[in-house]
C-alpha cells in the first residue's frame, strides 16, 4: 500500500506544479493584456451532451481598429448569455487571436481545477507517507 500512496503523492506533485506553472503564465499574459468590450455574435452548440452546451462566439475590435472573432472557453446550458450582449475580454496586443473572458473563470479555471485535483492525491501522499513512517519501529 506504500507504493500506492506514493504515486498519489507524485501524482499530487505534479497536478500541483502543472497549476502553479499555469497560475504564472495566466498571470503574464493579464499584464501584458488589454481590456476591450465585446459582443455575443452568435452560439456555437455543442451536441455531444444532453442538453446541448452553448459557447458563445463574440466580436470585439482591438485598440487598432481590427475586429476579432473568438469562442469563449466557458460553455453552458441553458444559455448564460444572449446575442447583443456585452462581454469583458482581455487579449494580447501583440497577438488579438489570444483571447479570453475577464472573469475568475475564464482566466483562472485550469490552475484552479488542476490544484483542486491535485491537492488531495498530494495530502492523501503525504498522509501516507507520515503514517508509514510513525509505524516503522524504532
Amino acid at each position: 500500500m506504500k507504493n500506492g500512496y506514493m504515486i498519489l503523492g507524485v501524482l499530487g506533485i505534479l497536478l500541483l506544479a502543472i497549476a502553479i506553472a499555469l497560475f504564472f503564465a495566466e498571470n503574464a499574459f493579464l499584464a501584458r493584456s488589454i481590456s476591450a468590450t465585446g459582443t455575443v455574435v452568435d452560439f456555437h452548440v455543442d451536441n455531444t451532451d444532453e442538453p446541448p452546451s452553448y459557447c458563445p462566439i463574440v466580436e470585439f475590435a482591438t485598440q487598432d481598429g481590427r475586429t476579432v472573432r473568438y469562442e469563449t472557453e466557458v460553455c453552458t446550458s441553458p444559455r448564460s448569455k444572449n446575442i447583443g450582449d456585452p462581454v469583458e475580454v482581455k487579449y494580447d496586443p501583440q497577438n488579438p487571436k489570444s483571447v479570453q473572458t475577464a472573469s475568475l473563470w475564464g482566466e483562472y479555471i485550469w490552475p484552479l481545477v488542476l490544484g483542486l485535483v491535485g491537492l488531495p492525491f498530494f495530502a492523501a501522499g503525504l498522509w501516507g507517507l507520515v503514517s508509514s513512517m510513525s509505524r516503522r519501529p524504532s
